[in-house]
């Protein structure tokens, strides 16, 4: 053997392949467990937390109406950072722009509510966010685009018109029947 050195029984170039195949190996399982921990953390750990954070901050922003209105301002302020950040997360979840619309709403800030609102709508069509909506546009001073976002919130479902005063309540209520009537009539000529 020209260059090569015997070392009980092996040559010193398999020694080095093998200490190599062995610190491949090595790291390999240093990244395998790296990825695993990186996607239970990004999967599972941070998907837990942000349930969480939207349990506990719907929670809060609920419970700060019973306060006076600078502490609710406060609490609801308290709760937004924390539901941006899973909204950013997480993109596809209605959730997190909705209580954050709900948070905003409470905190005063319209505008910021209104915008979120309108991202969870893009993300699931709910009866409690186009009321949402239409609430604000009624606070904002937009009294058409509120009468027809509630009276989709009224189509899917009338009781939540039971918020609103009279006599914006009955003509709504009116509109949603003859909206459901009208639906029904063309169900039954199918």
């Amino acid at each position: 053997m020209h260059g090569a050195f015997l070392v009980r029984g092996r040559t010193r170039t398999s020694m080095v392949e093998a200490t190599v195949n062995r610190l491949a190996r090595m790291a390999l399982a240093v990244l395998a467990v790296a990825a695993s921990v990186f996607a239970a953390y990004h999967w599972c750990w941070r998907r837990y937390r942000c349930e969480v954070v939207k349990e506990e901050s719907a929670a809060r922003v609920k419970s700060a109406y019973q306060y006076p209105v600078a502490m609710r301002i406060e609490i609801a302020r308290a709760v937004i950072p924390s539901l941006r950040q899973c909204a950013d997360y997480d993109p596809g979840d209605f959730r997190a722009p909705f209580l954050l619309g709900s948070a905003a709403a409470a905190a005063e800030q319209n505008e910021m509510a209104l915008s979120n609102y309108e991202s969870a709508l893009r993300l699931n069509e709910r009866p409690e966010i186009y009321a949402n909506i239409g609430l604000l546009q009624l606070e904002l001073g937009r009294a058409e685009d509120a009468r027809r976002n509630l009276t989709r919130a009224a189509i899917f479902n009338t009781a939540i018109l039971a918020s609103i005063s009279e006599p914006l309540q009955s003509q709504l209520y009116a509109v949603a029947r003859e909206r459901k009537e009208r639906l029904l009539r063309e169900r039954e000529r199918r």
